[in-house]
Order: structure tokens, then sequence, then C-alpha cells
């Protein structure tokens, strides 16, 4: 069992006014009676459920996503060889997340083997389609002081599958318009493209900053497949890549090999820690 756990961190907000906060949309799922009840197929081969729920307090909750596997289960490894997993149920792996509705800020355990960040606000819609939210990852500090030093004179985005980009609203809709049309006009599964001032004086648009919001939100909902957001100012020649900067928490945890509610626990404080201050 790997035991190096990575957390990141994103903001959270209602989309709209009838949008439930996001605790009381997962208090309403653990309080469905039977774990088979909870289980939604989200997407093809794709089985999960709500397995656990931890009310810290009025504003906070810690949880724990199971996905559930049905077929090519591993073999079980004997001194004569291996043979058939002896197991009569389903296997289940599972992703533990910490919710403060309070400060809107979502912590997930990040293992998209499992449980992308995506798919469980995608097993949110499946009982509440007003479940709907603005989950945006949390760039680090330093990384908008950097961006914000200057006014940025270039971008450089790379997206695959550039057809989806027509999802992109708000600042960000000209864009994904554009790049869109040149995917399907030209077949490219690929697209790069760079925006910028070149040799003319002055910036690009303040409206940069949403589509870089905009870019980042999309892909992280999972609607769209983004390999590179860079942006360039005087101060930062080299560049602010957007990818490398999120509040991302890595440590290996003394897990224990066999009891769930134990691990449970362990990564539930992982969580608490890496929120502290945030």
């Amino acid at each position: 069992m790997d035991k190096n756990v990575t957390v990141k961190l994103f903001s959270m907000e209602r989309t709209r006014e009838e949008t439930p906060r996001f605790i009381d949309a997962i208090r309403a799922i653990d309080s469905i009676d039977g774990y088979e009840n909870r289980e939604r197929a989200i997407a093809p081969g794709f089985q999960v459920r709500l397995e656990f729920l931890d009310e810290e307090n009025e504003h906070i909750v810690s949880g724990e996503l199971t996905r559930i596997q049905t077929t090519n289960f591993p073999s079980e490894i004997t001194p004569a060889g291996r043979i058939a997993l002896n197991v009569n149920n389903r296997l289940g792996h599972s992703v533990v997340f910490r919710a403060n509705h309070h400060r809107g800020v979502i912590a997930i355990e990040y293992n998209n083997r499992v449980c992308s960040p995506g798919r469980l606000f995608s097993y949110l819609q499946e009982f509440s389609r007003d479940a709907v939210y603005n989950v945006l990852p949390i760039v680090r500090e330093e990384a908008w002081e950097r961006y914000n030093r200057a006014g940025p004179r270039k971008l450089q985005v790379a997206v695959a599958s550039p057809s989806d980009l027509r999802v992109l609203e708000g600042d960000g809709r000209a864009v994904g318009e554009a790049i869109a049309a040149m995917g399907e006009a030209y077949l490219a599964p690929k697209i790069t493209v760079e925006i910028a001032m070149g040799h003319a004086p002055g910036q690009l648009s303040t409206c940069l900053t949403g589509l870089v919001r905009e870019f980042l939100r999309r892909s992280e909902s999972e609607e769209i497949n983004l390999q590179k957001l860079k942006v360039f100012n005087p101060d930062f020649p080299e560049g602010i890549d957007f990818l490398d900067e999120f509040l991302i928490f890595r440590e290996t945890l003394e897990l224990h090999d066999r009891d769930p509610d134990v691990n449970f626990g362990i990564k539930r404080d992982f969580l608490r820690r890496v929120m502290n201050g945030v």
C-alpha cells in the first residue's frame, strides 16, 4: 500500500442562491440509510459512494469517498505462487476530504486513479442537480504576488481536445471559441497559443486574470485538458507557470496495512494540518 499521500486545496463557492452549501449537500447523502443507496455510477465503470462523514463542528466536515472495484481483482500471493483473490465482497479504494464552509476551502486527497476532485462534485450532483460549485485550485500567494507585481505582457496556453474550450465563460469565452475553432478547422488534437504585446508598449487587458481563473476552474472540473498555462511580465520574464503553483502538500504517513478506520483518522489529521492558516 502506498503510504505517500498528496493533498490539494481548493476554494469553493456556490454558483446560485439555490445551490446548497457543500456541507449540507454531503450531510444529506450521509443521512441516506443503507450504503448501497448511496452508490452512484458517475461514469462507465466508475461507481462511488460516501463511506463516512465526520461532523467536526457546524462549519467543518471530513469524509471519505470510496471507489468500488467490481472487476479485474488482483491476485493473492502465497508461498506456492499466486492464486485468485479469496474474497466474496467488492473492493474499495478511498480518498479523504475536509471542507470548511466558513472559509470556503476544501482539501482533497489527490489521487486521480481512485477519485479525482471533479468526480467528487459529480457525485454530489447525482443527488442534487443544484449542487453546482465554482471550485478553483488554490494557487500559492507568492505566484499571485509575482503576477500582480507588473502588468502581464504575454500568455502561453496549451490544451488537448481544443473543441472542449467552448465551455469557457466570462473572460474566457473569446479565447475558448477561438481555440476551439482552430482545432476544429485543422483537426488538431492539441493547440498551443501565445497572446502577447510583442514590441508594443503597455500590458494585456485586466481580463487576463479572469481568463487564467476560468482555465484553472474548468481544468480542475475535468471539462478541459489544460497542459500549459504560463504568464509573463517584465519582472518575471521567465514566466509564472500556474500549473506548478498549486497549493499541494505531500507527506509519507504511518498508515495501517489493513484498518481503514485508523487510516481515515490519520489522513483527516493530515488534512487538518495542511488547512491550518489557509
